[in-house]
């Protein structure tokens, strides 16, 4: 999320290396015997770590968030999930294939800074569609 939402301190080395940190502990916290407490510190201890870095660039309202009068903030209507196959206009395309570019661009960059990166591949390329319905 730090990285999507462009917060510089996840383009960094020391956020690599903080990550490979925590999948190490995490890994290590997996194998001991104790019920999973040992997990459970270790993701605690790196999610109040993240937290420290997106605090402030984040503001989260759920459908249960309340105004100051206590009325619902956000009207939402009842999530709905539609998959479906889409044919993409050349435009569309284009647009993908500069957006992809400046991505591997920045992926270099970094696999240039932590040779321990896999290097962006063509492939991982995604499409997110938002549809807005009017009221």
């Amino acid at each position: 999320m730090g990285r999507l939402s462009g917060i510089p301190h996840f383009f960094t080395e020391a956020s690599f290396y903080e990550e490979k940190n925590d999948a190490a502990a995490l890994r290590r916290a997996k194998k001991l015997d104790d019920d999973g407490e040992a997990l459970l510190a270790e993701q605690l201890q790196a999610v109040k770590r993240l937290q420290s870095h997106l605090t402030g660039h984040f503001l989260r309202r759920t459908p249960e968030s309340l105004d100051y009068k206590g009325g619902v903030l956000l009207p939402l209507p009842p999530y709905q999930e539609i998959l479906g196959v889409l044919t993409l206009t050349e435009r569309e395309t284009a647009i993908i294939q500069r957006r992809a570019e400046a991505a591997k661009a920045v992926s270099v960059y970094r696999f240039q800074l932590c040779p321990e990166l896999t290097p962006f591949t063509e492939s991982n390329q995604l499409v997110i569609l938002i549809k807005f319905r009017p009221r």
